[in-house]
C-alpha cells in the first residue's frame, strides 16, 4: 500500500512538471532530441519509482536494423507495458499506438501527445482508418512504431490473446520489418482493472528475429497475424517455464 501511494503521488508530480518542458521543447524543435530525451526520461521514471527491473534480450535484432525504422509488435498485459517496451527499444524512440482514452487523460495524455504517439479510437471505423494512416505517415518520416496487436490488455496471463489483423495491414503499408517483442511478468505488476502495484519487480523481454511483411500478400493479413502470434506464444511459454523452474529451484 505504501509503495503504491508513493508511486502515484510522486509520478503525478513528475508528470505535471514534465508537461511544460515537453511542450516548450516540442515548439522549439518538434523533431529534435529534446522531446525524445524528455519523453524517454518521463517514461523511465515510472519504472524507477515503481521499483521495476527490466531484463531485456534484444540480441535477435540484427545490427542492420539498429537505428533504422521498424515495427515493434508486443504482447500487452499491464499499464507498465508502454514504458517497459520504450526502455528496451529506446535507441529507436518509436511512436506507439494506444487507445485514445490514454491520450485523453489529463496531464498524462498531454505528455503522450507531445511525444508524437498515436491514439486509436475503438468502435469507430473511420477514426481507426485515420489512425492507421497516421501510423504509416509516421513510419514514412523515418520513425519506428510500436503496436500491441491484442488490442487491449490481456487479462489471462496463461497465454497470449488473439491478434488483430491491423498490425499486418500497417506493416505491409509502411513496408517496415516487424520485430516481435515478448513480455513476460508484466501481468503481475499492474494488470487490467487494478490500481494496487503487485509485489513482483522483475520483468523479462525477448526480441524475436524480424519478419518481412512482404512475404505475405494483402489477402494473407490474417495468416500473417496468426503466424506472428504463434511464434510469440511459443517464446512466451518458454519464458514462463524458465521463470517457473527458477522459482521452484
Amino acid at each position: 500500500m505504501l509503495r503504491t501511494i508513493w508511486f502515484y503521488s510522486v509520478y503525478i508530480a513528475v508528470t505535471v512538471a514534465t508537461i511544460p518542458v515537453l511542450l516548450l521543447r516540442g515548439r522549439l524543435n518538434p523533431r529534435g532530441n529534446g522531446v525524445r530525451n524528455c519523453s524517454l526520461w518521463w517514461m523511465d521514471m515510472a519504472l524507477r519509482l515503481a521499483g521495476i527491473r527490466l531484463h531485456a534480450d534484444m540480441s535477435a535484432v540484427p545490427d542492420s536494423l539498429r537505428g533504422n525504422p521498424v515495427l515493434f509488435v508486443a504482447n500487452h498485459q499491464s499499464n507498465f507495458d508502454i514504458p517497459l517496451v520504450m526502455r528496451a527499444v529506446r535507441d529507436w524512440y518509436p511512436a506507439f499506438m494506444a487507445k485514445q482514452s490514454l491520450l485523453d487523460i489529463p496531464f498524462f495524455g498531454t505528455c503522450l501527445k507531445a511525444g508524437g504517439h498515436i491514439g486509436v479510437q475503438r468502435g469507430d471505423a473511420r477514426k481507426a482508418v485515420r489512425s492507421m494512416k497516421a501510423a504509416v505517415e509516421t513510419a514514412a518520416s523515418g520513425r519506428s512504431l510500436i503496436i500491441f496487436p491484442e488490442g487491449t490488455r490481456n487479462r489471462n496471463p496463461q497465454t497470449l490473446g488473439a491478434f488483430r489483423a491491423g498490425c499486418a495491414v500497417i506493416a505491409q503499408r509502411a513496408g517496415l520489418p516487424v520485430v516481435p517483442l515478448v513480455l513476460e511478468g508484466s501481468a503481475d505488476l499492474l494488470p487490467s482493472g487494478r490500481l494496487m502495484l503487485g509485489s513482483r519487480r522483475d520483468v523479462y523481454l525477448r526480441a524475436l528475429p524480424p519478419v518481412d511483411p512482404a512475404s505475405y500478400s494483402k489477402d494473407e493479413k490474417n495468416i500473417f497475424s496468426d503466424t506472428l502470434r504463434d511464434s510469440m506464444e511459443i517464446a512466451y511459454q518458454e519464458m514462463r517455464a524458465c521463470r517457473n523452474t527458477k522459482t521452484l529451484s
